[in-house]
C-alpha cells in the first residue's frame, strides 16, 4: 500500500537445461498506480555469481485497472 517505500528480494530462476542461478535486489519506487501498492521499482541486482547491475521490477495483480483489465477466471479465451 500507501506506507510501503520500495522492494527487496530474492528471485530464483531454473531453465529446462537444469542450470539455476538466483537474483538478490533491492530498491525504490519509480513509478505508483495508485493507492494499492503496484508500480515500477528501481532495483540494484546483484546475482549469485557475483554480477552487479541495476534492474526494473514491476508489481500488478490480477485486478490491475490497466494491464488486467478482465479479472482473471471471466471470459477467458477458448484454446
Amino acid at each position: 500500500g500507501g506506507e510501503v517505500s520500495g522492494l527487496t528480494g530474492e528471485v530464483k530462476i531454473g531453465l529446462e537445461d537444469g542450470q539455476s542461478f538466483s537474483i538478490t535486489g533491492e530498491g525504490q519506487w519509480l513509478s505508483r498506480y495508485g493507492d494499492f501498492g503496484g508500480g515500477q521499482i528501481l532495483m540494484l541486482v546483484k546475482t549469485d555469481d557475483g554480477r552487479e547491475g541495476s534492474g526494473a521490477y514491476e508489481l500488478t495483480g490480477v485486478h490491475h485497472h490497466h494491464f488486467f483489465p478482465v479479472p482473471r477466471g471471466e471470459r477467458l479465451p477458448e484454446g
